[in-house]
């Protein structure tokens, strides 16, 4: 998944040029756990690992961001780690399960309802030519 942002080989570029404007200040630090609702925790601890890494980079750079998270729904039942002040709960906030009921996870968000549905009705059908 490669939504908004920069790839870890433009870190030192965009460091680079902060350099040239002292006014410009990191507020914040994310990125996004691709894996963390599976059970094997590899891609996610890799995730982590490199995240600290650049977030390292960052700090030696002169930068203190407040905000720092990696923690999708997943991700934030997961992580217990001070370095992240913060969590982007999208799955769950609707009221949804991350994990699967095997899942040692799945107990910790185990009583969430839906908050929502949607429903439709069929006003018409067509056939087409293939």
């Amino acid at each position: 998944m490669n939504r908004e942002g920069l790839d870890e080989g433009d870190l030192e570029d965009i460091l680079m040029l902060l350099k040239k404007y002292p006014q410009l200040q990191i507020e914040g630090v994310m990125s996004h756990l691709a894996t963390a609702d599976e059970p094997d925790r590899t891609q996610t601890d890799e995730q982590i690992a490199l995240y600290k890494h650049l977030y390292a980079k960052i700090v030696a750079a002169g930068h203190t961001p407040l905000r720092r998270h990696l923690g999708n729904s997943a991700g934030y039942a997961k992580l217990s780690d001070p370095l992240f002040t913060a969590a982007r709960t999208g799955y769950v906030f609707y009221g949804y399960n991350p994990f699967e009921k095997n899942d040692p996870h799945f107990a910790v968000y185990a009583n969430l309802k839906p908050a929502l549905s949607v429903t439709s009705t069929i006003v018409s059908t067509h056939q087409l030519p293939a």
